[in-house]
């Protein structure tokens, strides 16, 4: 019931802030203005994201991070490298000056978002799956097609996990542009 009024908090916030091709151009201007709207809603509100824009032809792209994990980049033989500054989560605090990242992809290389829920997933002894094994359970299915690469993930994920209780979401997103230039 918590999480339900949570999300219809955030819903709240949202409702008439635009979402047209203009406005997610600037993401850091988007999260910006949902931050203000949060923090005027009326209720204690706070969320993570991660709003952006990826060109699958190009590769380029931009982001702006509030509080959410790092984005990764994963290229073809297993290199990660984390993007973005982190800030702070929307609704934390008023006059927050978020920023906006760009970055362009390598040929090859896919864009991978994941909410907190899979790096803190633990296992029977309270242990967090954490950053790197996430890390490295990427790099090691770096050479496998998107679909292949998301269930090597899920699997590692579940065998980590066992029979432990979970009670967060697990969201894993995996871009891989069409051919970078």
């Amino acid at each position: 019931m918590t999480a339900a009024l949570h999300a219809f908090a955030i819903a709240t916030a949202l409702l008439g802030l635009g979402g047209g091709r203009a406005e997610f151009m600037d993401p850091a201007a988007w999260v910006s203005t949902f931050n203000e709207r949060a923090l005027h809603v009326g209720a204690e509100l706070s969320c993570s994201l991660v709003v952006g824009w990826l060109d699958l032809t190009s590769g380029e792209g931009r982001f702006c991070q509030a509080g959410h994990p790092h984005p990764l980049g994963v290229d073809r033989n297993g290199a990660v490298r984390r993007l973005g500054d982190g800030g702070l989560p929307v609704g934390a605090m008023d006059g927050v000056r978020y920023v906006a990242t760009d970055f362009r992809l390598a040929p090859g290389e896919r864009l991978v978002l994941h909410s907190d829920g899979v790096t803190d997933c633990v296992d029977l002894g309270g242990r967090p799956f954490g950053q790197d094994r996430l890390e490295q359970s990427l790099a090691t299915a770096a050479g496998h097609d998107i679909h292949e690469c998301l269930r090597a993930v899920s699997r590692a994920l579940d065998d980590w996990r066992g029979k432990a209780a979970h009670d967060d979401d697990v969201s894993l997103l995996i871009l891989e542009p069409e051919a970078t230039a």
